[in-house]
C-alpha cells in the first residue's frame, strides 16, 4: 500500500509537527510513505537515514491522508488521489461552523480525530449523519522507547510538580501555564519542600518575549515557593530528564485534542493533575490522576475559535489538589504506576496499527 502524508513535518516543536513526525515512523512499518510537505533549506540537517526516503517518493494519485486544517483539503483534493482521508485536530466544544462543507464534501472518504472530544466536537456542530459515519478515532501516542522512567534515585526529598506546554500569555491561553503559575504561588511558600519545574515551548512566542514580564501583567505574585523555568530548545533526551526529574504532572488546560505531553509524563511514571474537559480524558482518569472541573466560556482566542468555548479551571480546586499531592506521595507514587501500565494502551505502534486498519478498509472498499 502506498500513501501520500500531507503536513507540516518540519514545524519546529509543534504539537502538529510532533504528530505527523512521530507517525510518519510508525506507519512506515506497514504501508510505504511519501511526505508532502514545507521543506525548510536545512531540512537535510533534520531527517535520518530511516526518514530521509520520506521524502524522495510521490504518491499524490494514491491515498492522500493530510493532517491539517479542513480549509486547506480542497487543495490536496485537486490532485485527485484514488482516497483521500483528513485528520483533524480540534480543541473546544464546537468546530468552526464554516468547516462543515469541507467535512461533508464527498470526495472526503474518512475523516480521522485523535479523541473522543473532537469527535464530538464535530457532532456538536452538526450532528449529519453522513459526516458522523466517516469519522475514525486515531490516537495521538507516545514513544516508550523515548521517554520511560528513570532508575536514578532523587538527590533530596523536595516535591517537583512538572509542567510542560506553551504559553503565549494572558489569561486565555488554552495551555493553562498561568493557572500554574497562579495556583502553585498562591498555595505554597519558601518555607516548604516543593517546587515546580516549567518546560516552557516557545514554539509560539515572538523574539525577546519575557514570561516574566506576562506573569507582572497578570498580578501573579512572585514571592512564593520556587518555580524554575526552563525556556531552552530541548530534544527528547532533555525533555526526559525534566520529566523524571518530578513527582506529578500538571497541565489544568482549558481544552485538548489529544494532549500529546500528558503521554509522555505518564510514560515516565508520573500521576496528571488536569482538567476533565478534552481528548486527555480518553487516558486520564482517577485511576492514575486527578481531573480538575471548572467552566466552559468563550475562548476569545482569535477570530477563528469565535462561538467556541473552552474550560477555565476552577483554580480553588486546583489548588486544593496540588495540596492534595504534596500531603500524599504514597498515592502519588501508586497513581504514577498505573499511569505507565494505561498509557502502553497508547504508543505510537498502537496508533499505526489503528490507522493502517482503517486505511485497508479503504482499500478494500
Amino acid at each position: 500500500m502506498k500513501l501520500n502524508i500531507h503536513g507540516a513535518y518540519f514545524g519546529g516543536t509543534t504539537g502538529y509537527t510532533s504528530h505527523i513526525q512521530q507517525l510518519c515512523l510508525a506507519l512506515s512499518k506497514y504501508v510505504e510513505l511519501g511526505v508532502e510537505t514545507a521543506m525548510p533549506p536545512d531540512w537535510p540537517t533534520l531527517v535520518t537515514d530511516k526518514t530521509l526516503p520520506f521524502f524522495n517518493k510521490n504518491f499524490f494519485e494514491e491515498i492522500t491522508l493530510s493532517i491539517s486544517q479542513p480549509w486547506v483539503w480542497p487543495q490536496k483534493l485537486a490532485d485527485k488521489p484514488k482516497k483521500f482521508i483528513g485528520f483533524l485536530v480540534w480543541e473546544g466544544d464546537k468546530i468552526p461552523k464554516a468547516w462543515i462543507k469541507y467535512l461533508a464534501d464527498k470526495r472526503v472518504d474518512q475523516i480521522w480525530v485523535p479523541s473522543n472530544h473532537t469527535k464530538q466536537a464535530i457532532f456538536n456542530t452538526d450532528n449529519n449523519q453522513e459526516i458522523l459515519n466517516k469519522i475514525r478515532i486515531v490516537p495521538h501516542g507516545v514513544n516508550t522507547d523515548i521517554f520511560k522512567p528513570s532508575d536514578k534515585q532523587k538527590e533530596n526529598d523536595d516535591f517537583i510538580f512538572v509542567a510542560n506546554k506553551g504559553w503565549k500569555g494572558g489569561w486565555n491561553d488554552r495551555g493553562g501555564l498561568q493557572y500554574v503559575f497562579k495556583a502553585f504561588k498562591e498555595e505554597f511558600n519558601k518555607s516548604e519542600k516543593v517546587k515546580c519545574l516549567i518546560k516552557l515551548n516557545n514554539a509560539y512566542n515572538p523574539p525577546f518575549w519575557d514570561w516574566r514580564q506576562e506573569l507582572k501583567k497578570l498580578n501573579i505574585n512572585q514571592e512564593g515557593a520556587d518555580i524554575l523555568v526552563n525556556i531552552d530548545p530541548l530534544p527528547y533526551k532533555g525533555l526526559l530528564e525534566i520529566y523524571n526529574a518530578g513527582d506529578c504532572f500538571i497541565c489544568p488546560s482549558r481544552s485538548e485534542s489529544f494532549g500529546l505531553i500528558m503521554t509522555e509524563a505518564m510514560a515516565c511514571g508520573l500521576p496528571v493533575i488536569t482538567t476533565n474537559y478534552g481528548g486527555q480524558t480518553d487516558f486520564v482518569n482517577k485511576d492514575n490522576g486527578w481531573l480538575i472541573g471548572g467552566k466552559l466560556e468563550p475562548a476569545n482566542d482569535d477570530i477563528i475559535y469565535e462561538g467556541i468555548n473552552w474550560l477555565t479551571p476552577d483554580i480553588e480546586e486546583l489548588k486544593k489538589t496540588m495540596r492534595y499531592c504534596f500531603d500524599h506521595r504514597e498515592e502519588v507514587k501508586s497513581k504514577g504506576q498505573k499511569a505507565l501500565e494505561k498509557i502502553k494502551e497508547f504508543t505510537w505502534e498502537e496508533s499505526a496499527k489503528k490507522a493502517y486498519q482503517y486505511l485497508q478498509e479503504l482499500e478494500n472498499g
